[in-house]
């Protein structure tokens, strides 16, 4: 995926998408490049974003059954850390955080993928969404996490037009 800005290396990629199925082929080729470099995956993402990876092919469907790659459904995840409609930092950390150390396993370093963000922009809470942003990105600091997140442009366009 260097041809949208991700180099293998630790930090947040960003991708705005119109179609789920161009954007499920992105995922796919993150989970990919991450299995390649001998890593594990953390996909967070709504149902149908998982489905969509869990039939990408067989190597993403042997990587989900041995747990080289693991999911967690978005809105659950949201609910482990959300506190009145803003991220707990102390939460954050200790739900998602530890998920992804248990899965890295002392030395390997482990790469994720999540759309809660675009989740909370979508039903109309972007100061959250740029909250949680800024807890992946301090995350991404401490860790070396290789972080793939994705907004559809829509938000943004909606934005636009109500004058944010």
């Amino acid at each position: 995926m260097c041809e949208h800005g991700f180099d293998d290396g630790p930090g947040h990629f960003v991708e705005f998408y119109e179609s789920e199925e161009i954007l499920a082929d992105h995922i796919a080729d993150f989970a990919r490049r991450a299995l390649g470099a001998g890593a594990p995956v953390m996909v967070i993402a709504e149902p149908r974003r998982r489905e969509l990876l869990a039939r990408a092919g067989k190597d993403l469907q042997r990587a989900l059954r041995t747990g080289d790659i693991q999911t967690l459904d978005s809105r659950e995840a949201l609910a482990l850390f959300m506190d009145e409609g803003s991220p707990s930092a102390e939460r954050f950390e200790s739900e998602i955080g530890s998920r992804l150390e248990a899965l890295r396993q002392g030395t390997r370093r482990v790469w994720a993928y999540g759309d809660m963000v675009n989740l909370l922009w979508r039903e109309g809470n972007p100061g959250a969404a740029l909250e949680l942003e800024g807890l992946w990105n301090t995350l991404c600091r401490r860790t070396g996490l290789p972080l793939m997140c994705a907004y559809h442009k829509a938000n943004f366009i909606r934005e636009a037009a109500n004058g944010a």
